[in-house]
């Protein structure tokens, strides 16, 4: 609440050939000073003032308002320091993976700048270039979370577990142990299901990956080959669909946000 009473306080509205002007606080320093004439200036201001404050900060939009500009001024990220934290995040053979599309990515910019193409051209291709490292940075993440220590259990011990809670079963004294035997049974076999899928996932993953990898080798190939067009296709279809990057999910979220184009008002 104190800060929309210091920014109703201090608001400076626009007015045609003066600017931004803090019409409150010159309204009240006026009154203040014109009760040391008429004490009466003081109730009067108090009484103003008091309203104008209770209507601005009662005032849904004025609110919200604050709090967008608030939100803006905020410090946010550097997404080159993002992206580094992010692969603070993977193992060594993921790290690995993402150098090889790196060098390869660098290698394609240096063969064009030897061919001396047009500068828009090779900037093109840099910004296309980012976005399939992007593409693989974020895939790499995915993958770490699938390979968490969150998953440490093997399918395996999971079911032997289910082998002995069917013997249990099958020996419960009463109805009501059975029943929770069977509701045990029921959550090990959905993560039996949960361990399937997680399967499914790092193979789609690991065929983006390689997709990714042989495009880049494609794309340095045409490049040292002179007079080739070189093609790069930025927005791969991905067999893996959506991600999931765990705790990871804010900071790239952030990073594509920053990546994002201004949107341009009709």
């Amino acid at each position: 609440m104190w800060r929309y009473l210091k920014a109703a306080f201090l608001a400076r509205p626009g007015i045609p050939g003066l600017g931004h002007v803090p019409v409150n606080l010159l309204a009240v320093t006026c009154l203040g000073i014109l009760g040391f004439v008429n004490p009466g200036f003081w109730f009067l201001g108090a009484g103003l003032e008091t309203a104008y404050l209770a209507l601005l900060v009662g005032n849904r939009r004025f609110r919200d308002a604050i709090d967008a500009i608030e939100r803006a001024a905020q410090p946010r990220p550097d997404p080159a320091l993002a992206e580094q934290a992010l692969q603070q995040r993977l193992a060594a053979p993921a790290r690995r993976v993402l150098l090889r599309i790196e060098s390869g990515c660098a290698r394609i910019l240096q063969l064009q700048e030897q061919a001396h193409v047009d500068a828009y051209v090779l900037e093109a291709h840099r910004e296309t270039l980012g976005r399939l490292r992007w593409t693989a940075l974020k895939l790499l993440v995915a993958q770490a979370n699938l390979q968490s220590d969150e998953w440490d259990e093997s399918e395996e011990s999971i079911r032997q577990r289910i082998a002995t809670i069917d013997r249990e079963i099958a020996a419960a004294p009463s109805a009501g142990v059975r029943e929770s035997h069977e509701a045990t049974r029921a959550i090990l076999q959905r993560r039996i299901a949960n361990r399937g899928e997680r399967q499914r996932q790092l193979a789609e993953i690991s065929a983006d990956l390689a997709r990714i990898e042989a495009q880049i080798e494609l794309a340095r190939e045409n490049a040292s080959i002179q007079g080739r067009p070189l093609t790069i296709a930025s927005d791969v279809a991905l067999a893996s669909g959506l991600l999931d990057f765990g705790s990871a999910a804010p900071e790239i979220a952030d990073v594509e946000q920053r990546m994002a184009p201004p949107k341009v008002n009709a």
